[in-house]
């Protein structure tokens, strides 16, 4: 819960701070071409930066980072077209591409392929 309400809090400051929505009847503020900034706005949303760096560098740090599900997905999907790609090799191809200098993900459909082709041998 106190997550969710510094996301309300520091959203509200930041609509403050562009005069979309006020906090005192006056206004003190640097005129741009386009836009005002407030100041009270300005200085409580320093004081929450201030008192909350750590996490919002951190938000900051890991906005473009690929979640982990997205992550095994990726690997997943990886995994599933090496299968494809080595799908018809045989068991001694299949063990001379496993001592070749590969992708981990193109190694791991390899194993997959060879634990299969094992497993058909020994029916």
């Amino acid at each position: 819960m106190k997550g969710i309400a510094n996301y309300v809090f520091g959203f509200v400051l930041l609509l403050g701070l562009f005069d979309l929505i006020h906090f005192v009847p006056f206004s003190i503020g640097i005129n741009f071409s386009i836009f005002k900034i407030h100041l009270i706005p300005f200085i409580f949303l320093l004081i929450f930066y201030l008192l909350n760096r750590q996490n919002i560098n951190e938000k900051i740090r890991n906005f473009n980072e690929p979640s982990a599900s997205e992550e095994l997905s990726h690997k997943n999907s990886q995994i599933e077209f090496f299968k494809i790609k080595f799908q018809n090799l045989s068991e001694t191809e299949i063990d001379q591409k496993l001592k070749e200098d590969l992708v981990p993900e193109a190694m791991e459909a390899l194993k997959i392929l060879k634990n299969n082709l094992t497993a058909k041998n020994t029916k």
